[in-house]
């Protein structure tokens, strides 16, 4: 059930759902979004801000993975007319997104579930994920992380209570790293309802669990 993080930490200066910098001759522009497709040819990038992107180039050596989800910079070639916020874009960086399922709690998952240090950046709903921005100390052996939801602890009225866990494996404390994760929710959606409140909780002494609003329709 767990999974190792480290092939899929992403070590970033700056992490936002959306963000711009400017160059000297260009402006760059960063998102989170997936991949549809499946090869270069058939590739675009679906953005949680709404954009439809149409690389005309990518970075050499990148594997392109139909579903995969992503955070990638890019500048702007020129729009595509026919489609709503369609864009081609020169594509500079593009680092596949550290993506895993709601973990769900049973007798056997609460023995193993560990509450090692972890300090939550950023935390924030978009599409159908949530996304979590974090640091945590570590050396070279794997560390694993879990968004969990358990029946037992569901303690807030009218929310679905999710626990973030770190497991950090008795790793050395070296260094620091830090990681930007999804987490799919649709299997918390209800059929007649238009949103579900999350409650969203963390083992960290600097972070007040949240109540977020996930809207599907």
């Amino acid at each position: 059930m767990k999974q190792l993080i480290f092939p899929f930490i992403i070590i970033l200066s700056l992490m936002l759902p959306s963000c711009m910098t400017d160059d000297d001759s260009e402006t760059y522009y960063t998102e989170v979004g997936n991949l549809v497709g499946s090869t270069f040819s058939t590739l675009t990038i679906e953005t949680d801000q709404g954009n439809t992107l149409f690389p005309v180039s990518i970075p050499a050596g990148y594997e392109i993975e139909d579903g995969q989800r992503v955070l990638v910079q890019y500048s702007v070639v020129n729009s595509v007319s026919t489609v709503t916020n369609g864009l081609k874009v020169d594509v500079v960086s593009i680092q596949d997104i550290y993506t895993k399922s709601v973990l769900v709690a049973n007798d056997e998952v609460r023995d193993t579930l560990a509450n090692d240090p972890v300090t939550i950046s950023s935390l924030w709903i978009s599409k159908d994920y949530l996304n979590l921005e974090f640091t945590f100390l570590g050396n070279d052996t794997a560390h694993y992380f879990d968004v969990v939801y358990d029946e037992e602890r569901q303690d807030k009225e009218d929310h679905v209570a999710l626990d973030f866990h770190h497991d950090a494996n008795d790793d050395e404390t070296y260094q620091r790293y830090r990681v930007l994760m999804s987490v799919p929710l649709e299997q918390f959606q209800v059929a007649g309802q238009d949103s579900v409140n999350i409650w969203f909780r963390a083992d960290d002494e600097l972070y007040t669990p949240q109540s977020f609003v996930y809207r599907y329709n």
